[in-house]
């Protein structure tokens, strides 16, 4: 999947753009930064998923539970000699993939923590709390504050520590590109300086709360429309409640565009949530599951979810 997500980056979605490009349209599989073969490397992996998430019963029975796995699971990864040129971003990433299809639990999906101390979510914490140069672990700190806090207002699960750091990134773009129309509107200087000048130059966080001077992100989310279907891509989503579904086990379902309901509005399709069901209404699944899982475990789809998908 590695190699293929690239080949599709490189020939179909961004063509002439390197992988992992920031600019529209992007395609954003991996930076493809290592130099290493990671097909080499699949054992490794599923040792360390199993030995994370699976030596324990149960490991998504709580989210705070399956929070601490998924530190340790990118802890690892990130400083294990093993696996070169990993950062917590790309780690984080990839954990969220790993998710997605059903190698470690589908709450995992919803796990984030803040990586680089210069961009994105470490970076806005630093400045709201104006300490530059702030040590990880104390923005690391400072991020789960954040998330308890919310939590107490919002504790349905539906604001998860993905979109809070997500969120932070967001905020981030808009405070520099605020910042720079306030105290740089002939743009005589570059970003990059801009960035680096200290605090006491720069305005207060909560410019970005004035809308006369607030300046959105410009980061531009890209649809696809297939033609051979005659519609947009599918979307998909997680349900944390209802036909039991719960925080810590969520469902992904797929909104479909190609196939109407009543009304002529996108069919919502249930397709898993990598649990075995007794009712057998999983349209994926893996021949083995958990730590029981292998190399040569398959994943089958049922047909329903097949004809989609040849339509």
């Amino acid at each position: 999947m590695y190699k293929y997500l690239c080949y599709v980056s490189k020939h179909y979605a961004a063509k002439g753009k390197a992988i992992g490009t920031c600019s529209e349209p992007r395609h954003t599989p991996c930076s493809h930064r290592s130099p290493n073969d990671w097909d080499d490397r699949r054992e490794l992996v599923l040792n360390l998923i199993k030995s994370n998430f699976y030596h324990i019963k149960a490991v998504d029975k709580e989210i705070a539970l399956l929070s601490v796995c998924c530190k340790n699971f990118i802890s690892q990864l990130v400083q294990k000699t093993e696996f070169p040129n990993v950062s917590t971003f790309l780690a984080v990433q990839f954990l969220q993939v790993l998710s997605l299809v059903g190698l470690v639990p589908l709450g995992c999906y919803n796990y984030a923590e803040p990586s680089d101390m210069k961009l994105g979510s470490s970076n806005f914490i630093q400045v709201a709390m104006q300490r530059r140069n702030m040590k990880k672990e104390d923005c690391s700190t400072q991020f789960e504050e954040l998330v308890n806090d919310i939590e107490k207002v919002w504790d349905d699960g539906k604001v998860s520590r993905a979109i809070i750091e997500n969120v932070l990134c967001e905020l981030s773009r808009s405070y520099w590109l605020t910042a720079r129309s306030i105290v740089d509107p002939n743009k005589e200087h570059k970003m990059k300086a801009i960035r680096n000048w200290p605090f006491p130059r720069l305005p207060n966080v909560r410019c970005i709360t004035d809308e006369s001077v607030r300046v959105e992100s410009r980061c531009i989310d890209v649809l696809y429309f297939l033609p051979h279907r005659n519609a947009v891509q599918s979307f998909f989503k997680l349900r944390y409640s209802g036909d039991g579904a719960t925080t810590s086990k969520p469902q992904l379902v797929m909104v479909n565009h190609s196939v109407l309901g009543n009304g002529n509005v996108p069919k919502v399709k249930k397709l898993t949530n990598w649990k075995k069901d007794t009712n057998d209404r999983q349209m994926m699944s893996w021949s083995n599951r958990g730590k029981m899982m292998k190399l040569s475990s398959s994943l089958t789809l049922k047909r329903e979810l097949r004809n989609i998908y040849t339509t």
